[in-house]
């Protein structure tokens, strides 16, 4: 966990969006208020912090992340539906106008626009990196897969809630934690999750972001019915 400041659960209430980009109603979000926690932004982020930068490209806005800016290179996966709902902390009103920078590894653990380390040289592509923009209610939606693992962590995806679409003012760096029963039974399904099913495990309490806790952290996940999956997390932002 880095530093105190973060995002708070909100316990007004949670939505989804389709994967069309689209909204549904869903039930309430019951869970009691709870501190999301900063965390590093990893060794990945491709955001000008080294020599890559996805984030100078216009085409890093957009709901569907799975290929490559140019459409392709698509990424092999189990889908994955992640759906946000931002919200002001002061009074729960909805956090319009926030964008969210969102990236994970591939099946095989990989990231793109980097080579070197666990990794082959993927540094001209662009897979599974996109950024929202959160609307009217302060929902915002990513098509994307679910991402597979590599040693020494257990799987996570990062997110990052810039002020609005400048991407000049960051709110927030954070890390949003899958259970690992479900990665488990994704990693057995799919050939392309195969180097995933092979990396060891990390357990949620031995694992660098999570190890003090991630129930704040945890995305609430549910079958969607056509061999993909749902995940969810209603959160209300401390907006100074």
């Amino acid at each position: 966990m880095l530093g105190s400041s973060g995002l708070f659960m909100a316990g007004c209430g949670s939505s989804s969006s389709s994967a069309e980009g689209g909204s549904t109603d869903e039930e309430p979000d019951q869970r009691a208020c709870l501190i999301v926690p900063g965390e590093s932004s990893g060794a990945y982020p491709a955001d000008g912090s080294d020599s890559a930068n996805v984030l100078a490209n216009a085409a890093v806005f957009r709901h569907d992340i799975r290929s490559d800016f140019g459409g392709d290179n698509t990424q092999d996966g189990a889908p994955l539906q992640l759906d946000l709902t931002l919200l002001d902390a002061d009074g729960c009103a909805p956090l319009v106008g926030a964008a969210v920078y969102v990236w994970h590894c591939n099946a095989a653990g990989a990231y793109s626009a980097y080579a070197g380390l666990h990794q082959a040289d993927h540094r001209s592509a662009s897979f599974l990196r996109g950024v929202q923009i959160s609307d009217g209610d302060g929902r915002l939606s990513f098509a994307t897969i679910y991402p597979g693992r590599h040693a020494g962590r257990a799987t996570h995806i990062y997110a990052r809630v810039y002020r609005d679409d400048s991407l000049n003012q960051v709110l927030l760096t954070t890390q949003l934690a899958l259970d690992e029963d479900t990665s488990e039974a994704v990693y057995a399904s799919r050939v392309s999750y195969e180097d995933s099913a092979a990396t060891p495990a990390t357990d949620h309490t031995q694992d660098e972001a999570f190890g003090d806790g991630d129930q704040a952290q945890r995305l609430s996940l549910a079958d969607d019915g056509a061999g993909g999956y749902v995940g969810r997390l209603s959160a209300a932002l401390s907006v100074l």
